[in-house]
């Protein structure tokens, strides 16, 4: 019975002694599905053409789920990236041609959109290149700026809320 208790415990003893920190250290990973969204407050103005240039930042300290890990992520994924015109007001003859850049690279390549008419219409990025750039952005920076840019052309005063939501998967290793 004495060999046999020597035994395991030599058998656990070198199985101990092979087991990496980094296994260890693996077995604490919270993994967590998540996203983060912003929107972009467009005011049109009557009988004109005009430049649009916008800024929206997203940010994973603004997440709830994220903000608590945020200097613990091992892992950034975005699954999938959407934008959306979620309000618009004004004339229904109001056409933007605009795009989407992030770091001087194009995103979204600019497209045109008659606003009332494409009102409530969900927009999908899958591009694996463009989700891969901004997961690297948003793992080694922690927020991602998004420029939107082009121009639009109204009969009327109007306004419009784009919105954007990033989806993405995330590890992070509290110790």
């Amino acid at each position: 019975m004495k060999k046999t208790i020597k035994l395991v415990a030599a058998i656990l003893l070198v199985s101990f002694t092979f087991t990496s920190c980094d296994d260890v250290e693996d077995l604490i990973d919270v993994d967590f599905k998540s996203s983060i969204s912003g929107k972009y407050n467009l005011n049109f103005e009557a009988e004109s053409e005009e430049k649009i240039s916008e800024s929206l930042t997203l940010n994973l300290a603004d997440n709830s789920d994220v903000s608590k890990y945020l200097s613990k992520l091992k892992e950034v994924e975005i699954t999938k990236i959407t934008y959306e015109i979620t309000k618009f007001t004004g004339d229904n003859n109001v056409d933007m041609n605009v795009g989407f850049y992030m770091n001087g690279n194009t995103i979204v390549a600019p497209t045109e959109y008659n606003l009332s008419s494409e009102l409530g219409v969900v927009f999908e990025i899958t591009d694996k290149t463009v989700l891969n750039t901004v997961s690297s952005t948003l793992l080694s920076s922690k927020k991602v700026v998004l420029d939107l840019k082009g121009e639009y052309l109204s009969m009327a005063a109007a306004t419009a809320e784009l919105t954007v939501v990033v989806y993405f998967n995330a590890t992070a290793n509290p110790l």
